[in-house]
């Protein structure tokens, strides 16, 4: 655990980067950051909240205070002389008895709710709606395949990506579809790290992304997510062990350690919906925009500051076929076609 200002982050080893991911778990709102070494992390972290708290000052908004674990509460006398009579009954500091009677309710409560969904056919009316838009597809939505034949010769275990389900070739890809293809643990990380809505938009833009792969016939190999994000990968010309992250979507909306420079030549600093990222340079980037002025979808907003590699970041269209010439020129580039 690192403190900042009453933010506490909670870390963790990401191997898709061979770094630390931080979390900063006593806020609802997104803050995140990233780093090789515990000065490093310590350092990201202030960064970061101080880029959040500027944020705040530049919108005008009121920053959401960290969760201190301390809180007043009031109650009758009669129940806090019981509370207090039961703690020591039992031999327990008094704040210690009282977080577990806290932990006990909050317990019983989620299990109350769970038992009433099931009790109101709440829960039986979600699983018969999944089990219809199931069988609108087909009786086999999804079908195994084997890990893909290139990781035989990758050494580094972060370059291979794992075995995954992809649906059949007449199927469209859904956001359902795409929540299928998650381990539990990503899962879980995901829908405690952002919001119900964030998540929306980035699973539908993965989905969106396939369903253009598919369609185009681009020779990808299947998605694969980590905690930052999704990402579409190439095999070098068949060259076993050259593989390359073409393109990916960020549920944060920026790439870690990585700085986003704005088209105003600003750095980004504040907490941006999800996007797209693509391995293009700026250059190519504004010459594609040229190119295709009728289409918003070309009209990148940010660009990667990074010493080792060019990305260009795009916001998510409502058609994923306006950012078609963009993904497009990427494959072809990578692919050297």
């Amino acid at each position: 655990m690192i403190e900042y200002k009453g933010y506490i982050g909670a870390v963790d080893f990401d191997p898709e980067i061979d770094l630390f991911h931080g979390t900063v778990i006593n806020t609802n709102d997104v803050i995140t950051f990233y780093g090789s070494s515990v000065s490093e992390l310590r350092e990201e972290m202030q960064k970061s909240i101080e880029g959040y708290l500027e944020f705040c000052t530049e919108q005008g908004i009121t920053p959401e205070k960290p969760f201190s674990g301390e809180f007043t509460i009031q109650m009758s006398p009669e129940m806090h002389c019981k509370l207090a009579l039961n703690a020591e009954r039992l031999n327990l500091d008094f704040n210690v008895y009282l977080q577990e009677v806290l932990e006990k309710a909050v317990f019983s409560l989620e299990k109350y709710l769970l038992k009433s969904n099931v009790a109101s056919g709440k829960a039986e009316r979600n699983a018969q709606i999944a089990l219809e838009e199931k069988s609108k597809t087909s009786n086999s939505e999804i079908s195994p395949i084997i890990p893909n034949p290139v990781d035989a010769g990758v050494n580094d275990q972060s370059e291979k990506r794992p075995i995954t389900i992809l649906p059949e070739s007449d199927v469209e890809w859904t956001i359902n579809m795409i929540k299928k293809l998650l381990c539990q643990d990503l899962r879980i990380h995901y829908e405690k790290t952002y919001s119900e809505e964030r998540l929306e938009l980035f699973y539908g833009a993965v989905a969106g992304v396939q369903n253009l792969i598919k369609k185009e016939k681009w020779g990808l190999n299947p998605p694969k997510f980590s905690k930052m994000l999704c990402g579409f990968w190439l095999t070098d010309k068949g060259v076993i062990g050259r593989i390359r992250r073409i393109f990916g979507i960020l549920p944060e909306g920026r790439f870690p350690v990585m700085e986003i420079v704005g088209r105003d030549g600003k750095l980004i600093k504040a907490s941006i919906p999800p996007r797209i990222f693509v391995r293009i340079t700026k250059e190519e980037a504004e010459r594609l925009e040229r190119q295709n002025v009728d289409l918003d979808g070309c009209k990148f907003c940010g660009v990667g500051k990074d010493k080792t590699v060019d990305f260009v970041y795009y916001d998510i269209p409502e058609n994923m076929s306006d950012l078609f010439r963009v993904l497009e020129f990427a494959y072809k580039k990578h692919r050297g076609s």
